[in-house]
């Protein structure tokens, strides 16, 4: 059965630059005889995660569980900035890996936050980027995640709206709509990033072309639950996977399409910098794919 790859598929840069530094950074602990630690998963990638782990970097939960010395990761997704302090205070080397997209959301907040005019943070209470963005703002925040979330927000007469960088697209669209009906004066800025935003667009568009998508991820990423949600609505043959294994069995229903795609979230290499082989078979025992 042939098979297409979407265009965007694949590591975005700024994973791709985190995964860099924590490779390098794990080489690193081990010249100077030291550990080396992740604050939390660097990205919601289980295989990712397991490969740093075989060389060394050892996720941790909090800070207080890393070793005087030793090199700790702070993971893509960003962390407070009360967090920073208190690895610099521990006496820990510090490796950051929070992606620039994030990094200029967090600017944007502390600003607004300085000059006294309230956030609306649009994205999951619980993401981690969320919980570290909210807490580089200053001032008054609140995080919304859906209209509702919007009719309880207290009156405001200024207002500045950002979003979660992995948020989707339409969602935030949408809450858009209803925050400018209640806040005239709303200052809107969508900081969804790029790379999310072309997926996201070029998930949708393709979903409408074929019988069948195949979105390939972490099930913890908010990238691919996003991305899967995107292809579902559209084509409801749409399966998650994290890895080729997982791709139904050759004489599955599933199988019987024609046309099927792959899609990656920003944090799933289709070929990862570990990773051996050059290809994987998934879809035939003619077709393959460089998935991990």
């Amino acid at each position: 059965m042939p098979y297409t790859i979407a265009r965007y598929a694949g590591y975005c840069a700024g994973v791709r630059r985190a995964m860099e530094i924590a490779f390098q950074a794990a080489r690193e602990a081990r010249e100077m005889n030291v550990k080396c630690y992740s604050l939390g998963e660097l990205i919601h990638n289980p295989e990712a995660v397991s490969a740093l782990q075989k060389e060394g970097v050892v996720s941790i939960s909090r800070v207080e569980e890393a070793e005087k010395g030793s090199i700790i990761l702070l993971r893509s997704h960003g962390v407070s900035p009360q967090v920073e302090e208190q690895c610099r205070r521990q006496g820990l080397i510090i490796r950051d890996t929070t992606c620039g997209s994030v990094r200029a959301l967090h600017k944007i907040v502390r600003e607004s936050g300085e000059a006294g005019i309230p956030v609306i943070l649009v994205g999951e209470p619980e993401h981690p980027e969320v919980q570290g963005t909210a807490a580089w703002c200053p001032g008054e925040c609140h995080i919304v995640q859906n209209e509702q979330d919007v009719d309880a927000l207290p009156p405001m007469d200024k207002a500045l709206a950002v979003s979660q960088t992995t948020f989707s697209l339409s969602a935030w669209e949408k809450i858009l709509r209803r925050l400018e009906a209640r806040f005239p004066r709303l200052d809107a800025r969508c900081t969804i990033c790029p790379a999310t935003q072309m997926r996201q667009r070029e998930a949708e568009a393709l979903a409408a072309k074929v019988d069948a998508m195949v979105v390939v991820g972490g099930r913890s990423s908010a990238n691919t639950r996003k991305l899967y949600e995107v292809c579902r609505a559209i084509c409801p043959r749409t399966i998650l996977v994290e890895r080729a294994a997982e791709i139904p069995a050759r004489r599955s229903p599933w199988k019987t399409s024609k046309r099927p795609w792959f899609a990656s979230a920003r944090a799933k290499p289709l070929r990862a910098p570990w990773y051996k082989s050059p290809t994987t078979k998934c879809a035939s025992t003619s077709a393959t794919s460089p998935m991990a």
